[in-house]
């Protein structure tokens, strides 16, 4: 199962990318195929990758659009029973 993660701050200090990253490396168990950060400015994002449907490199995370300077982490959340 995947696991993310982040902080966003509203105080105009930059997000702790250090403590992101702590936190991804905290859920490893979650997603120990593969992990990945993105920061930018006051936001940060972390992502723990386990590998099921799409085994090929093209779905890590996170997903970056370094034309437009976006990045993304998604999950998949189900309700099971």
């Amino acid at each position: 199962m995947c696991g993310i993660c982040g902080e966003i701050r509203f105080d105009d200090a930059p997000a702790d990318v250090q403590a992101v990253e702590k936190m991804t490396c905290g859920m490893k168990a979650r997603g120990p195929d593969a992990g990945g950060i993105y920061a930018q400015g006051r936001i940060a994002a972390g992502h723990r990758r386990l590998k099921i449907i799409d085994l090929s490199e093209h779905s890590q995370q996170p997903m970056i659009d370094s034309e437009l300077g976006l990045g993304i982490v998604s999950c998949h959340i189900s309700n099971i029973g």
